[in-house]
C-alpha cells in the first residue's frame, strides 16, 4: 500500500510538470556533451528523475529529493547504467546524510557507491566516496574506520595536488580526533585546513571556524570558543543554510549556557527549534538542549518529552556518544526530581555504553552525576570514589571544567564529614580551575555571568576557612570573590581603545554606534499619534538586536587581537594583612558573604601600624530574610523591620566595634539595596549614620585601586541640571521621563556655593556634547537629571541629558568608560543612580561601576527615588560642609544629620537615599 501511495505522489508529480521538464532536459543534456540519440526513453526519464531529485536536494527539501532519486535509481538499475547507478546511490546518501541526518541511510548508499566507483574503476569517484564514509563512521563513532578512509582519501588527493580536497579531508580528520578527544591533534588538523583555505573562500573558512569554536568550547575556552563562532558567522553570509545556522545557534546557546545565561541559552536554542525541519541529527541535538533546559527550570515534563524525542532519534541514527549524553540528561532530570533509584537506573545506562566507547568525556559527566547524587544521600565513600575517579578523567581531558566540578564535589564530601581540614584544599583546586576558565572569556558581562554561577565554591572555602580559624584566607578567599572583574574594569582591560584598532574596525564601530545613537533618538522622541505606523515595541526589539551586534563586533575584536584578553585578569585581589593598611585606627571593615542559611560577617581593625585583626562572625540571617526584611523596609520604613535588621546585621558586631567612628561597608548580595546608615538601633533608638560615618565599597581590592588614582586637586565644580527634554518628555525602555525643573534651582544653588569656580549647564546647554567636551576639565562632576538603569544590560545605562546634533542625550556607562575623566568627586543626584543590576558576588552594575571605571574615585549615589525640595536642601548643606574643607564621606552625614532635624525632612525617606561609594580621603 505505501509503495502505490508513494507511485501516486509519483505520477501527480509529474504529470504537470513533465511537458515542460522533458524539454528542459534535452537541452541540459545536449549542453552536457550527452547524445540524447543513443538514450532509450526510459534512460531519459531516469535522468530527469535524477536531475529534479538533485535540485529538491539543494532545496533542503529531503521528501522529494529521496521521492525522485530512488526511483530514478530504479530505472538506472533496471537499465544497467553502472555509472548513473553510482551516482544515483551518492546523491540519495548525501541527502541521507545532510537533509535527513540519517547515517545508516548514507552508509548504505555510500557503500553501493563505493561498489560502483571500483568496477568502473574511477579513482578520483573512489576518494570521494571514501571521504564520505568517513564523514558517516565518525558520526558513528567507528573512528578506526574512519581514520582509514579519511587518509587514503588525503593520500589520493595529495598526490594530484587537489588543494580543495586535501582542505576537506584535513578539517573531516580535525573533527574526527576532536570525537576522539585527541585535542591537540584536532587543533593541528584545523589549522593546517584554515592555512590552505583562499581567503575569498568564505564559506568553507566559516566552518572550520566553526569547528575550531567547537574545539575550543570542549576544552572549556568558552571565550575563544564564542569569538570563533562569531567569526564563523560574519563569515557564512548568503552560503547560511538552515542546517549551518541550527548548529551555530546551538553552539552559540551552549556557550551562554557555560557562561551561566540561561536566557541568552534558551533564546539561541529557540530559534535553532524553529528552523530545524527535517533533518535528524540536528533535532535529536535541538530536543537535547531543550529538554536540559526545562530539567534546569524544573520544567520536568516538558523536559523529559523532548529528552526522550532526542533519544529516540539518537537511537535511529546510531549517535552512540549521543545516547550517552541524553541518558545522562534524563538520569539529571530524575535525579533533579528527588527520583533517586530512575535516576541511577539511567546512569548506569549510560556509563555501560560510555565505557564502552571509550568516551571519556561522557564517563567523566555520569561520574559527577552519580557522585552528586550519592552525596545527598549520605553516601560519602561513594561519592567520594566518584569523584576522585572524575578528578584523574578531568587531567586525561585537561579539563578545567571538571577539574572545577569534581574538586568542589570533593570539598563538599569532606564538608559534609565536618573534615574542613581537607575540603579547603578541595575548594582552592575548584576555584583555580574557575579562574582559568574566567581568563578565557573576553566580554565584561560574560565574565560577570560565569563567575556568578561559580561564587558558590568562593564562600564554601571562605566558611571552611573561618571554621578553622583561618581569618586572614578567609577574608582574602571573600576579596577574590568580590573583586576580580571589578579590578579588569578599573584597570580598564575590558575596553579597546582605537589606538588598538584597524581603520575598518574603527569605522565599523563609529557606524554601530551612529545606528544606536539614532535608535535611541528614534524611542525618545516617539509618540502614540494615529498616524504612526510602528510600535513602541517594534522600536525596542530594533533596540536590543543593535546592541546585540554591538556586543557581537566587540566579541570578535578579541577574536582579531587576543593581546586584548591578555589585559583582563592581571588585577590581584588584595591580601588581608595590606587591606588593613587602607584603614585608619578608628575605623573598621565590615564585610558581609550571604549564604542559604547565615550571613558570614568578617570586622578588620587595624591596631597599630603593624597589628590588626580580622575576625569572622556567623549571624543569623538567611539569604530569604534579607531579601524580604530590605523590601519591607524600602517598602513602608516601618521601624520594626529597621530594628530587627540592625539587631541581626550590627548589633552582634558591637563589642568588636568598640571605639571605632567609621565603618567602611562592603555588601553582598541583597544587601547592596540596604540603606545600613538608616538602620535603628532598638536600645539607643539612634540610626547608624548617629553613631558611625559610614561609607560602602565593592571591597577593599577596589578601594586600594580607586586610591591609586590620586587626587587631581581641582576644585572646580562642573554641575549640569534640568536638560531639556522638549514638551513631550523623552521616552526610554524604562518609560517615559519629564523635565525636573527643580534640579535647575539645585544646580544653581551649589553654583552660588562654588562661584566662579563653578560651571551650570541647565536646559539646552546641558547637552551631551558639552558633557564630553568639558568634564575631564574639573575636579567635582555634579548630574541632576534621570538615570535610567538597564538590568538586562548595564553598560546601556545611562544618565539622560539634552540631545545635540551628534549625540542622542543618552549618556551611557559604555560612554563614560571611555572617558577621560579627572574628577575627585562625581555625585550623582539623581534616582537610584547606586543601583543596577545585581551580580551575584560582584554586586551593583551600572552607573556608578561605569564612573569608577573612568577613574573617579568617590561618588555620590541614590538608592531610591529623591524628593525635589529635601534634595536641593541636602546638596547645598553637602557643598557648603565640602567648601569649609570637610571631607566628601564626613560631608554627606553632617548634611544628612543636619536634614533629619528637620521635622517636615526627619523620615530616612528623605535624607538616606544618598550613599557615599569609594575613596574617602
Amino acid at each position: 500500500m505505501e509503495t502505490g501511495i508513494r507511485e501516486k505522489q509519483l505520477t501527480a508529480h509529474i504529470s504537470k510538470r513533465c511537458t515542460l521538464l522533458v524539454c528542459f532536459l534535452f537541452s541540459v543534456l545536449h549542453s552536457q556533451g550527452i547524445g540524447v540519440s543513443q538514450r532509450t526513453a526510459d534512460s531519459l526519464y531516469a535522468d530527469s528523475l535524477y536531475i529534479a531529485g538533485k535540485n529538491y536536494y539543494k532545496l533542503d527539501d529531503g521528501g522529494n529529493a529521496v521521492l525522485y532519486l530512488e526511483k530514478a535509481l530504479e530505472l538506472f538499475e533496471a537499465g544497467g547504467f553502472t555509472k548513473q547507478i553510482g551516482v544515483a546511490n551518492n546523491r540519495l546518501a548525501m541527502t541521507y546524510f545532510d537533509v535527513f541526518g540519517d547515517w545508516k541511510m548514507a552508509e548504505k548508499h555510500w557503500l553501493k557507491t563505493m561498489e560502483t566507483r571500483e568496477e568502473l574503476k574511477d579513482s578520483s569517484g573512489i576518494a570521494r566516496a571514501k571521504h564520505y564514509l568517513g564523514n558517516v563512521y565518525t558520526k558513528m563513532d567507528s573512528y578506526k574506520k574512519a581514520e582509514g578512509f579519511y587518509k587514503e582519501s588525503l593520500e589520493f588527493w595529495k598526490a594530484h595536488d587537489n588543494v580543495k580536497k586535501i582542505t576537506q579531508n584535513l578539517n573531516s580528520l580535525g573533527l574526527l580526533e576532536k570525537e576522539r578527544e585527541r585535542y591537540y591533534f584536532a587543533e593541528k588538523y584545523f589549522n593546517q585546513s584554515l592555512a590552505l583555505l583562499d581567503e575569498s573562500d568564505n564559506e568553507k573558512r566559516a566552518k572550520v571556524l566553526n569547528n575550531l569554536g567547537y574545539l575550543a568550547y570542549s576544552r572549556d575556552d568558552y571565550g575563544k570558543a564564542h569569538e570563533y563562532y562569531i567569526q564563523s558567522l560574519n563569515l557564512y553570509g548568503d552560503y547560511f543554510t538552515h542546517k549551518d545556522k541550527v548548529k551555530i545557534l546551538l553552539n552559540l546557546g551552549n556557550v551562554f549556557s557555560a557562561y551561566n545565561d540561561t536566557a541568552s541559552a534558551r533564546v539561541h536554542y529557540f530559534k535553532a527549534l524553529e528552523l530545524v525541519e527535517d533533518h535528524k541529527e540536528n533535532k535529536a541535538l535541538v530536543f537535547n538542549n531543550l529538554g536540559g533546559y526545562f530539567a534546569y527550570q524544573e520544567h520536568y515534563d516538558k523536559g523529559l518529552d523532548y529528552l526522550t524525542k532526542s533519544l529516540v532519534i539518537k537511537e535511529e541514527i546510531g549517535d552512540r556518544k549521543g545516547i550517552v549524553n541524553t541518558l545522562t540528561n534524563i538520569g539529571d532530570l530524575h535525579n533533579k526530581k528527588g527520583e533517586k533509584e530512575e535516576a541511577r537506573k539511567y546512569y548506569m545506562k549510560a556509563r555501560k555504553q560510555s565505557l564502552e566507547l571509550g568516551y571519556i568525556h561522557g564517563e567523566s559527566q555520569i561520574l559527577f552525576s552519580l557522585g552528586s547524587l550519592e552525596l545527598e544521600e549520605g553516601e560519602y565513600d561513594i561519592a567520594m570514589k566518584h569523584f576522585q575517579e572524575g578528578v584523574e578523567k578531568a587531567k586525561r581531558l585537561e579539563s578545567d571544567y571538571f577539574g572545577y566540578l569534581f574538586n568542589e564535589g570533593l570539598g563538599d564530601v569532606f564538608s559534609a564529614q565536618e573534615r574542613s581540614d581537607l575540603s579547603t584544599k578541595h575548594y582552592e583546586d575548584a576555584i583555580e580551575h574557575a579562574e582559568q576558565i574566567r581568563r578565557g572569556i573576553g566580554l565584561e558581562k560574560h565574565r560577570s555571568s560565569f563567575m556568578a554561577g561559580v561564587m558558590g565554591v568562593y564562600r564554601k572555602l571562605a566558611h571552611a576557612q573561618a571554621e578553622l580559624g583561618a581569618g586572614d584566607e578567609a577574608y582574602h578567599t571573600y576579596e577574590r570573590m568580590k573583586a576580580r572583574n571589578l579590578l579588569d574594569i578599573l584597570d580598564g582591560a575590558f575596553l579597546v581603545f582605537e589606538d588598538e584598532m584597524t581603520p575598518e574596525e574603527i569605522e565599523k564601530e563609529q557606524l554601530m554606534e551612529s545606528s544606536l545613537r539614532n535608535m535611541n533618538r528614534k524611542i525618545g522622541n516617539f509618540t502614540f499619534d494615529a498616524g504612526t505606523t510602528r510600535s513602541l515595541d517594534s522600536l525596542v526589539l530594533e533596540m536590543r538586536a543593535a546592541r546585540k551586534e554591538m556586543d557581537r563586533f566587540k566579541s570578535g575584536l578579541y577574536f582579531n587581537h587576543p593581546e586584548l584578553k591578555r589585559k583582563t585578569g592581571e588585577g590581584e585581589p588584595i591580601r588581608t594583612r595590606d587591606a588593613v593598611k587602607l584603614l585608619k585606627k578608628n575605623e573598621a571593615a565590615v564585610a558581609y558573604m550571604v549564604e542559604e542559611e547565615m550571613t558570614t560577617c568578617f570586622v578588620l581593625k587595624r591596631e597599630g601600624r603593624r597589628k590588626y585583626t580580622a575576625k569572622s562572625f556567623q549571624l543569623e540571617i538567611t539569604r530569604d530574610e534579607i531579601e524580604e526584611k530590605t523590601f519591607d523596609l524600602l517598602d513602608d520604613w516601618g521601624s520594626g523591620t529597621s530594628r530587627w535588621l540592625y539587631s541581626r546585621l550590627i548589633a552582634p558586631l558591637k563589642d568588636e566595634l568598640n571605639g571605632v567612628t567609621q565603618l567602611c561597608l562592603i555588601p553582598d548580595s541583597y544587601l547592596h539595596n540596604l540603606p545600613f546608615h538608616a538602620l535603628k538601633n532598638g536600645e539607643t533608638k539612634e540610626y547608624l549614620i548617629q553613631e558611625y560615618t559610614v561609607y560602602y565599597v565593592n571591597s577593599l581590592s577596589a578601594l586600594e585601586e580607586l586610591r591609586s588614582f590620586g587626587t587631581e586637586g581641582k576644585e572646580k565644580l562642573l554641575a549640569l541640571g534640568n536638560p531639556d527634554f522638549g514638551e513631550e518628555g523623552v521616552r526610554t525602555l524604562r518609560g517615559k521621563m519629564g523635565g525636573l525643573p527643580a534640579t535647575e534651582d539645585e544646580v544653581k544653588a551649589i553654583g552660588s556655593i562654588y562661584a566662579d569656580r563653578a560651571r551650570i549647564l541647565t536646559g539646552t546647554e546641558a547637552n551631551e556634547e558639552q558633557f564630553k567636551n568639558l568634564a575631564g576639565n574639573y575636579g567635582i562632576i555634579h548630574l541632576a537629571t534621570h538615570g535610567v538603569m538597564d538590568e538586562l544590560n548595564p553598560m546601556y545605562s545611562s544618565i539622560l541629558l539634552t540631545p545635540d546634533d551628534e549625540n542622542d542625550g543618552f549618556l551611557t556607562a559604555r560612554e563614560i568608560l571611555k572617558m577621560e575623566l579627572n574628577a575627585d568627586l562625581t555625585v550623582l543626584s539623581a534616582c537610584e543612580t547606586a543601583t543596577g543590576k545585581l551580580t551575584e558576588g560582584e554586586g551593583m552594575l551600572g552607573l556608578s561601576r561605569a564612573f569608577f571605571g573612568a577613574a573617579v574615585p568617590a561618588l555620590v549615589a541614590s538608592l531610591w527615588p529623591v524628593a525635589d525640595e529635601s534634595t536641593r536642601i541636602l546638596m547645598e548643606l553637602f557643598y557648603r560642609e565640602m567648601k569649609n574643607g570637610t571631607r566628601p564621606a564626613k560631608a554627606l552625614r553632617h548634611a544628612q544629620l543636619t536634614l533629619m532635624e528637620n521635622k517636615k525632612y526627619k523620615h530616612p525617606f528623605y535624607w538616606a537615599p544618598f550613599i557615599f561609594i569609594g575613596d574617602t580621603e
